[in-house]
């Protein structure tokens, strides 16, 4: 087309009458660039925004799911957890326990039930309700507590144990006094005298007074005060001014007067200041005690025989054995509440498919003595 000529005027979009249709241009069909890029940057924000809230989704699923199992699982350890792993992870003793705590100045005091050491002070213990008989022991030294419990009640009790001591004080007297007194070989003055900062056990006791020497052994308790009363003028004379007892038990006994500690069942005779007297018979470490009525006249022996009533023994184990207890066979495992004498023992568990195991146990009246063995271990 020349610029020096007319434009065509446009093409009418009006269909004329007996004229052929306009044909539409096929490129209308599909969308223009602008249009594509338009739908394409939709399509990536929905997914995007699909792709983000399917993650909360499923995070808060996975949340509330293991939400669902701790409950569950912590309600399986509330019912059937025990209570020392309760108190590791800080959960409360159940209510049918009972709760002990012991103090003591200055602490570290070893706690014992029977055989069973519960820890030292401050200690901090769940036991089964009712009177528990604790020893409480350092070095030579013993302190017997006795509690009695509650279930669901915490008890507390604090000791002051500064003043207690490692040693024990001998108190000797003679008749006459005035006789020269020696404790292991060292000279001790004059009778009457206390001797103090023995240590506990055996020691050797002479008397001199003129020509005439009198020998005794005597034993001595941490903390307490052993009176000895030793005659050492004329045979005659002294037989008439003491008097005797002797102790027959089957375990050892202190055996004390008043306050002061005498002697003990071990001794063939101990002396004792004539008349009646109240003799208290006792033996801490197996739980025994008791007090006897006994006239002792002078220059005479009186002869006691103190019953001591039995312990209990239960014995178990996997998965089976034969029980001999002291070199007698008391039959096969279960064995229950089996009367014992107070003691030390020795079990002998035999299975001929297993080695034979030995234990030693001590039988108190304070708790029944169970033992359980795996002998497959």
């Amino acid at each position: 087309m020349r610029y020096d000529e007319p434009a065509e005027p446009p093409a009418s979009t009006e269909h004329i009458p007996g004229s052929r249709p306009a044909v539409p241009d096929p490129l209308e069909a599909f969308p223009t660039e602008a249009e594509v890029a338009a739908t394409a940057k939709v399509a990536a924000i929905i997914t995007r925004r699909t792709r983000r809230y399917g993650k909360t989704a499923t995070r808060l699923l996975v949340v509330c799911g293991a939400a669902a199992v701790m409950a569950i699982v912590a309600w399986l350890f509330v019912q059937g957890v025990g209570d020392k792993v309760r108190r590791a992870v800080g959960l409360g003793v159940p209510p049918t326990a009972a709760v002990l705590v012991i103090e003591t100045t200055p602490p570290g005091w070893e706690v014992v039930e029977g055989t069973r050491s519960l820890g030292r002070t401050p200690l901090r213990a769940s036991l089964p309700p009712g009177s528990h008989s604790l020893v409480l022991r350092q070095g030579g030294e013993t302190r017997p507590l006795v509690v009695v419990l509650q279930a669901g009640v915490e008890v507390f009790h604090h000791l002051d144990l500064q003043g207690a001591s490692s040693t024990g004080v001998l108190s000797i007297a003679t008749i006459p006094p005035g006789a020269t007194v020696e404790v292991d070989g060292v000279g001790r003055g004059l009778s009457p005298v206390d001797v103090a900062g023995l240590a506990p056990g055996d020691h050797a006791v002479a008397v001199i007074i003129g020509n005439r020497r009198v020998t005794e052994q005597v034993g001595v308790a941490a903390g307490r005060t052993t009176s000895l009363l030793v005659p050492v003028g004329r045979p005659e004379n002294a037989a008439g001014t003491v008097g005797f007892v002797t102790i027959a038990a089957p375990i050892e006994l202190q055996v004390f007067d008043g306050d002061s500690l005498v002697g003990s069942s071990r001794n063939e005779r101990i002396m004792i200041v004539p008349g009646r007297r109240a003799l208290r018979l006792a033996n801490p470490a197996l739980g025994f005690e008791r007090v006897i009525q006994v006239t002792v006249e002078a220059g005479a022996t009186a002869k006691v025989t103190v019953p001591v009533p039995n312990g209990v023994l239960s014995v178990n184990a996997v998965p089976w054995a034969e029980v001999v207890l002291d070199g007698r066979v008391i039959g096969e495992t279960p064995i229950a509440n089996y009367a014992v004498p107070l003691g030390s023992h020795e079990i002998l568990l035999r299975n001929p498919k297993f080695p034979e195991r030995r234990q030693t146990v001590v039988v108190t009246l304070g708790v029944p003595v169970r033992v359980g063995v795996d002998l497959r271990q």
